[in-house]
């Protein structure tokens, strides 16, 4: 008698065992079908400049799935296009949620400095080290944090370090053209004065 309700015992075990592995996994499938249904609708919602029902899907979405990088990263790309400081928040998120790559802490800064976070951009381009930071994209921002410190020549310097580094790339040489007159406009009214 015993042995039959031993086998029972582990047909049951082993049923509700399997059970629950099928549920788990429904609701993986379901969060992933989810947060791509959420994601679909906050693409049309922008392209009809619908940006309140594109932000609604996207952070029910991250609600979701809040390591979904897709997700987390439009969220962040359209919190920063409506200029709201929340946006730092989720560039932060995927700085952690990708500590060893570079772009995420790139696109923390530049996020910053868009939003006039200097001491939070200043941090993170010092945080990044070795060869990062001999990159175009790491230099470029470095320029740009000068600039919002207002020291132009700081800026000047790295864009003519840029221009060495990327001889044909337009933006840089129209950037550094605009920061040479603007060197030569100041020059120019400090000696006539």
């Amino acid at each position: 008698p015993w042995g039959r309700v031993s086998r029972w015992v582990f047909i049951g075990a082993g049923a509700a065992i399997a059970i629950s592995f099928v549920c788990i996994l429904s609701v993986r499938g379901y969060r992933s079908w989810r947060v791509e249904k959420e994601l679909r609708a906050a693409q049309v919602y922008r392209q009809q400049q619908d940006y309140k029902d594109a932000l609604l899907s996207l952070k029910r979405a991250v609600a979701l799935r809040p390591d979904n990088l897709e997700a987390r990263r439009a969220l962040a790309s359209l919190l920063e296009e409506t200029a709201s400081s929340e946006a730092l928040a989720h560039r932060r998120k995927l700085m952690d949620l990708e500590p060893q790559l570079l772009e995420p802490k790139l696109a923390y800064v530049r996020t910053a400095l868009k939003l006039g976070q200097v001491q939070q951009a200043a941090k993170t381009l010092k945080s990044i080290q070795g060869s990062h930071r001999e990159t175009p994209e790491f230099m470029e921002l470095q320029a740009e944090l000068q600039l919002k410190r207002g020291r132009s020549d700081g800026a000047l310097e790295i864009y003519r370090e840029l221009m060495d580094l990327r001889p044909g790339d337009e933006r840089t040489r129209v950037k550094l053209a605009a920061l040479e007159l603007r060197s030569q406009t100041t020059t120019g009214m400090t000696t006539i004065s």
